[in-house]
């Protein structure tokens, strides 16, 4: 029998040594899954010194072992003056590794990914005293940064940085405190996700002198009620995107103080993971959304009522949903497609209360440009299909029915040729 050669690099990676390095490269660029298999067995890059490789703008070296990239300065990054995109995510260089880097013509470089190097303070200092000026994103998640670490970030100008990502690095209110003398001027991208930050970490963030700031990420922290009295005291008047999921002490009344808050252009609020109920759902319609696009309301404590009260809200430009792992029943499907959302794309509703009543309220949603649909974990038969094909979506792309119990066979059969531009149906 015949052995893909994909297969035959993931049993015997050595036979790489075997292929001409010539050749290697347009073979590679044939098939996306055997470069993926040979990047993973990759450990080390020989550059011949005739190379053509001064346009080279994006390297990967992401998941590498620490002895290769410890030995940065022998790829010659000063040998790639046009590089822009430089990716080290989890390969362990440490701070002897940035000190190499540093050393290098970064002088174009615009996007540097770091995350989970485990720099600590010392990593940071280093990179603070290399000259990266057209730097646009810089990535630091999950690299034991501590006030110390923060201290050294804000210590040097950053005139072209727009996205800055901190997260996962159980930050205290101190480290936050930090960002207070940084001079961001282009900042527009902040991500403290992942680091248990409570009220007093935001009461020093909206003290920042953030004015470009249009995303925000606070997910998965402890920031409660005092925190978002805080938080709408932020004078961003450009904030477009705010991640406040899973925070303990977010919900119901501090939906009624994120109504208050004057952020103008706001069109992505996520309060996923909160405990929201029906009262909640009814400050957030009467808050006066104009440019809305997106909600993000999964893992909450939403049933009909709740679903009722976002259906009587106004949501003219609303193009993304997600109610995921809610109570949302056929009752909650009802009240759902009562609502109007002319624009609506992406539609998230999976949980195990789906049954095949359900779906025949679902069908009557009149949603002319739906292109995503998820309705994992129903509990759905061959009667739940034959409602489902009765809907009116031409503009489905993506149907999702998997943890369903339907079968592959049966709902392929009838479920393919229903939509003309499903181009993935997962089961």
């Amino acid at each position: 029998m015949a052995m893909r050669l994909q297969d035959l690099v993931v049993q015997v990676p050595h036979i790489l040594q075997t292929v001409d390095p010539g050749s290697l490269g347009p073979l590679l660029a044939t098939c996306t899954e055997l470069r993926q298999h040979v990047h993973q067995h990759v450990t080390k890059i020989s550059v011949d010194a005739d190379s053509d490789i001064l346009q080279l703008s994006t390297l990967d070296l992401s998941e590498r072992p620490a002895p290769s990239i410890t030995q940065a300065h022998k790829l010659k990054y000063n040998s790639w003056p046009q590089l822009k995109v430089l990716d080290l995510t989890d390969s362990r260089i440490g701070p002897a590794g940035v000190a190499q880097l540093i050393k290098s013509n970064l002088a174009s470089l615009q996007h540097l990914r770091l995350q989970g190097n485990r720099l600590g303070s010392a990593g940071v200092k280093q990179l603070t005293q290399g000259n990266c000026p057209q730097l646009i994103s810089l990535d630091l998640q999950s690299n034991s940064l501590n006030a110390a670490a923060l201290s050294e970030l804000a210590s040097v100008c950053w005139p072209s940085l727009q996205n800055l990502s901190l997260g996962k690095n159980e930050l205290s209110a101190m480290a936050v405190s930090h960002l207070l003398k940084g001079n961001w001027p282009n900042l527009q991208h902040l991500d403290l996700s992942h680091n248990s930050l409570t009220h007093e970490a935001v009461s020093y963030l909206v003290k920042c002198q953030l004015t470009q700031l249009a995303d925000l990420d606070l997910s998965v922290n402890r920031i409660g009620i005092e925190g978002v009295e805080q938080l709408v005291q932020a004078d961003w008047p450009l904030l477009q995107r705010l991640w406040l999921g899973n925070n303990k002490g977010v919900q119901t009344a501090a939906i009624q103080l994120l109504t208050t808050a004057s952020w103008p252009q706001l069109n992505t609020l996520d309060v996923s993971c909160n405990k929201l109920d029906a009262k909640a759902m009814m400050y957030l319609r009467k808050g006066g959304w104009p440019f809305m696009q997106r909600l993000d309301l999964f893992t909450n404590c939403l049933e009909a009522a709740g679903v009722r009260e976002l259906a009587m809200g106004s949501w003219p430009l609303l193009m993304h949903l997600d109610l995921t792992v809610n109570d949302v029943d056929a009752e909650a499907i009802s009240e759902l497609v009562k609502g109007a959302w002319p624009l609506l794309k992406v539609l998230h509703v999976s949980n195990v209360k789906l049954d095949t009543v359900a779906v025949s309220q679902l069908i009557l949603g009149k949603w002319p440009v739906l292109e995503t649909l998820s309705l994992r974990f129903g509990r759905f038969n061959m009667k739940t299909l034959q409602q489902l094909v009765k809907a009116d979506w031409p503009m489905l792309h993506h149907l999702d029915l998997m943890f369903s119990k339907v079968s592959s066979l049966q709902a392929r059969a009838l479920l393919l040729d229903k939509w003309p531009l499903l181009d993935t149906l997962a089961l």
